[in-house]
């Protein structure tokens, strides 16, 4: 049971910030599908 809240734990954390990456990228210019900033905007808006 640890290794799987562990493992719960890890993968949230790394999908914030595979998230936060996006989000940053996509404020500076780097060309982003518009797929992907259509979910960005969507996972945004319900924050």
């Amino acid at each position: 049971a640890d290794g799987f809240v562990r493992g719960l734990v890890c993968f949230y954390y790394i999908g914030l910030e595979g998230i936060s990456i996006l989000e940053n990228a996509a404020e500076i210019g780097v060309l982003i599908p518009e797929k992907l900033k259509d979910i960005l905007i969507q996972l945004k808006d319900g924050e």
